[in-house]
C-alpha cells in the first residue's frame, strides 16, 4: 500500500466518522446532509477498492502505483468540497 493510498484510506475513515457524529444531529437538515456526504464518501471508497485490485500485481505485467495519480487527486477533492458545503450550511443555520 503506498501512501498516497493510505492517506485517502485515513480520510475516508475521518469522513465516515464525522459522519456518524452529524447522522446523530436533532435537526433533519443535518442528517440528510450526513446521507449526501456518506453517498460521497461511498464512492471514493469503491475508487479506492478498484484502485487497490488494480494495483494487485497481474501475471506477465507490472503495474506502476503511479499510473492514475489523478484518481486521488479527484476523490480528495470531492471529499473536500463535500466537506466545505457542510461546514458552509452549519454557519448558515446558526445565523438568525
Amino acid at each position: 500500500m503506498n501512501a498516497t493510498f493510505k492517506s485517502m484510506s485515513d480520510l475516508v475513515a475521518d469522513a465516515e466518522d464525522l459522519i456518524a457524529r452529524v447522522a446523530q444531529s436533532q435537526t433533519p437538515q443535518v442528517r440528510a446532509l450526513a446521507n449526501t456526504v456518506q453517498i460521497s464518501v461511498n464512492r471514493v471508497k469503491e475508487q479506492l477498492r478498484k484502485r487497490a485490485r488494480g494495483l494487485r500485481p497481474r501475471q506477465g505485467s507490472a503495474r506502476s502505483s503511479l499510473e492514475n495519480p489523478w484518481l486521488y487527486t479527484a476523490a480528495g477533492a470531492s471529499m473536500a468540497i463535500d466537506i466545505a458545503a457542510w461546514v458552509r450550511l452549519q454557519r448558515k443555520k446558526k445565523r438568525p
